[in-house]
């Protein structure tokens, strides 16, 4: 008798080779797509940032008030900020010292419009003006957050938040910015959603 030498693979054998390729690859899309909004909420963070401390250094070198116009009046306003320096006038070369935007300069390098994620403050106002003046104090104390493009807030790393309408799924370590008087931190919104808890 001749005895078969097995040498190959069976076909069964090789299909579910490809399925456990095929959910690897699934989980890993998942993963990615997680891991790239994390990314593009952290960054857009920390642009922000970067632009509020750059106009409060700006403000203190030129000697002349800045602010950072923030705009509700719409969602694409919502998406995007103003930064402008007080204009100067031949009777006062250090401005007027009043955040008025439409007789100010804007600042186009220190601006951002078009960006991912919408921002909220912890005000009523449709619109804020951050004022730093040429000390770099700034006028006002705020809270910054990023939402999503469902208006839901992101969840930290901590949180086990099932069905919640007002809770985006994916997990961030920084989405706000505490702007105080004399400091400008960035951070992570409490669970609660009601601090921003400084990093």
């Amino acid at each position: 008798m001749r005895r078969l030498d097995s040498k190959g693979m069976t076909l069964i054998e090789l299909v579910m080779v490809a399925d456990v390729i095929g959910i690897l690859f699934i989980v890993a899309c998942i993963e990615f797509i997680g891991w790239q909004t994390r990314y593009k909420v952290e960054s857009q963070v920390k642009d922000l940032y970067s632009d509020l401390m750059e106009m409060r250094a700006r403000a203190m070198q030129t000697n002349i008030m800045h602010f950072m116009r923030l705009d509700a009046t719409s969602d694409t306003t919502r998406k995007g900020y103003t930064v402008y320096r007080d204009a100067s006038t031949a009777v006062d070369p250090q401005g007027d010292k009043i955040a008025n935007h439409m007789i100010d300069t804007p600042v186009r390098e220190l601006s951002q419009t078009g960006l991912e994620y919408m921002m909220h403050w912890n005000s009523g106002d449709t619109t804020v003006n951050i004022t730093v003046d040429e000390r770099g104090y700034v006028n006002v104390q705020r809270t910054v957050w990023l939402v999503d493009q469902e208006d839901k807030r992101f969840i930290s790393g901590e949180a086990q938040v099932e069905g919640s309408s007002g809770v985006s799924d994916v997990e961030v370590d920084l989405d706000c910015v505490v702007i105080a008087n004399t400091r400008i931190n960035m951070g992570k919104l409490n669970d609660a959603g009601t601090t921003c808890e400084q990093k």
